[in-house]
């Protein structure tokens, strides 16, 4: 297997992080420091990995969670705030565990491409679903603190998709 690339600026010059122990292929990452980045990928298993600056762990994984499916985003307003959304998962991690997070959509199947946000009460999510792959819906989620629900939603003739959204300050 080819092993992802990630480089980390030491002050003075870009070096590889030794990413031997890594068996997905890397779809994003999110972090505040050099020992708090969160990956997100696919491989023999849908995974979450957290490095500390030495060791690469995987923190969540569809082989001990099945409802976890591949990971294609993850955002964080601090540790113990991170979300994840993928194909047809949202996953929420509170700084002792991960939970599964149920999108109020329900009847079309979404992938979720993007999260974004400024606060633990003010979170974005992106992303789009079919029934029938005729027509195509596009939502984008808010969470409050409390509760997930849905905030914007187009239907549209044809493939358009959400793949990232960003929140600016007001």
């Amino acid at each position: 297997m080819a092993y992802p690339s990630l480089y980390h600026w030491n002050g003075m010059a870009m070096e590889r992080l030794d990413t031997s122990s890594l068996t997905i292929n890397l779809y994003a990452m999110w972090g505040t420091d050099s020992s708090n980045l969160w990956l997100v990928g696919a491989g023999a298993s849908n995974q979450v990995v957290k490095y500390d600056g030495f060791t690469f762990t995987v923190v969540l994984d569809s082989a001990s969670q099945s409802w976890f499916t591949t990971p294609y985003v993850i955002f964080g307003t601090s540790v113990n705030d991170i979300w994840v959304g993928g194909d047809q998962c949202i996953a929420h991690w509170d700084g002792a565990a991960w939970t599964q997070v149920i999108d109020p959509i329900g009847e079309v199947p979404v992938a979720w491409y993007g999260i974004s946000g400024f606060a633990s009460n003010d979170i974005y999510l992106c992303g789009y679903g079919t029934k029938d792959y005729e027509a195509y819906n596009r939502y984008i989620l808010h969470w409050n603190g409390v509760n997930l629900t849905q905030s914007y939603r187009e239907v549209s003739a044809g493939y358009t998709a959400f793949n990232s959204i960003r929140k600016l300050r007001t």
